[in-house]
């Protein structure tokens, strides 16, 4: 119990809570932005297993893992097109949609990785230690020993808050996932910015997967994201549609995970099944508590999402 009171153990969990954020908040800032037009992708997980598996095999035959985060975020990416086909364009029911490309994600990887399992990869993204800083005790070790991908993530979090709120098409956004009939009155293309959005959803969740694959597992395995694209819509919530706020959430749901590992490597005595559960429970209680109709649209879910628009239509 000492070890688990010691500021070592407490430097681990935080520095483990960013790694294992960082996929979460990848997706989970393109989910807001995908939301943020109305959109409601749950296809996350599957469109995280197609990054995570193109970027790996990219970087498998190219050498190079920058080429493969590039494929990862393509791939996936060209897969929410589908979605927002399917939502946008045809007006279908888009949790019906989301869960649809979730098994596609499923089913496509676990055919196509038959022949990745076991492999390994020459490029990945490898932690950085950052001169002085990496030194600093207890300090160091959470902040300033990760690899280029963790702070890409930080990076993007200031970048989609003026994105979405501080330049013209980020009010856009906004204004087609309040009232898209408004603002296609106001001359908006609500088609083309909500097929935007979700492409753009679609890259940053290609992202997270590629991260796991290059970064965390550097291999392949079938299902490796491990849930974690169900996390990012609950987080979606539980960070009021704000990406400001997306990062604490994500580090908070990555230090759970963490928590559970290093309870596990210290020997304390709690059923491992029941410390793995934690992180999918604590993602139950957000969803319970937060995604009742009222209190989610109090705390700035968009009022037109989930609706489909038709031009002209009732």
């Amino acid at each position: 119990m000492g070890e688990v009171l010691s500021l070592t153990f407490l430097s681990n969990v935080l520095a483990a809570a960013v790694r294992a954020g960082t996929p979460l908040l990848y997706v989970t800032i393109g989910e807001i932005i995908s939301q943020r037009a109305g959109v409601l992708n749950l296809g996350l997980e599957g469109l995280m297993l197609i990054g995570a598996l193109s970027s790996f095999m990219a970087t498998f035959y190219t050498g190079s893992a920058w080429i493969g985060l590039l494929v990862g975020c393509l791939a996936a990416g060209a897969l929410s097109l589908l979605h927002a086909f399917l939502c946008i364009t045809l007006r279908a029911d888009q949790v019906i949609s989301g869960i649809m490309l979730v098994l596609l994600g499923i089913g496509l990887t676990d055919f196509v990785g038959v022949s990745m399992v076991g492999r390994t990869i020459v490029g990945r993204f490898d932690a950085l230690h950052l001169p002085l800083l990496a030194d600093i005790p207890y300090l160091g070790p959470i902040l300033f020993q990760h690899d280029v991908l963790v702070y890409l993530a930080m990076a993007l979090v200031p970048l989609a808050w003026v994105f979405l709120f501080k330049t013209r098409l980020g009010l856009s956004i906004t204004a087609v996932g309040e009232s898209p009939q408004t603002a296609d009155t106001l001359g908006l293309s609500v088609y083309r910015i909500r097929y935007l959005c979700v492409f753009l959803g679609g890259l940053l969740a290609g992202a997270g997967g590629a991260y796991i694959a290059l970064a965390v597992l550097k291999s392949w395995q079938a299902l490796m994201t491990g849930g974690r694209g169900w996390i990012a819509v609950a987080l979606v919530i539980f960070s009021f549609w704000r990406p400001q706020r997306a990062i604490w959430g994500a580090y908070l749901f990555g230090g759970i995970e963490g928590l559970q590992l290093r309870l596990q490597a210290a020997g304390v005595a709690i059923p491992v099944h029941l410390m793995s559960m934690m992180p999918y429970l604590a993602t139950v209680l957000v969803l319970v508590f937060t995604a009742r109709g009222k209190l989610a649209r109090r705390l700035g879910a968009p009022a037109a999402l989930t609706q489909p628009y038709q031009r002209g239509g009732a």
